[in-house]
């Protein structure tokens, strides 16, 4: 708490994210079955991105002008954020659990 509160955090704001950040800790006990489930997703990830790419490559010899393929990599590119980011919140957990399990 103390090192929010020297970032400029109110008291009751550095309490309320040191609590959430113990309850998540507390809460979280990593398990052979649970890091086999997160693999399993990185790796579903992983597919997904990969497919991603494919229908990328396809798109690009398809398209008739060049703002169509613009617009559709600006879409893509969205998906592979959302997916980028996802597999970063599951990467973190996983971190966070293992450092602070028993």
């Amino acid at each position: 708490m103390k090192t929010l509160k020297n970032a400029g955090l109110e008291y009751s704001q550095a309490e309320a994210v040191v609590e959430t950040i113990n309850q998540a800790v507390n809460e979280t006990v990593a398990t052979k079955e649970g890091l086999d489930n997160t693999n399993r997703t990185l790796d579903d990830i992983n597919t997904t991105i990969a497919n991603i790419k494919a229908t990328l490559a396809e798109i690009k010899a398809t398209m008739a002008t060049k703002e169509d393929f613009k617009t559709e990599i600006a879409r893509l590119l969205k998906h592979i954020y959302i997916i980028s980011l996802a597999q970063t919140i599951v990467l973190v957990t996983l971190v966070v659990t293992l450092w602070w399990s028993p």
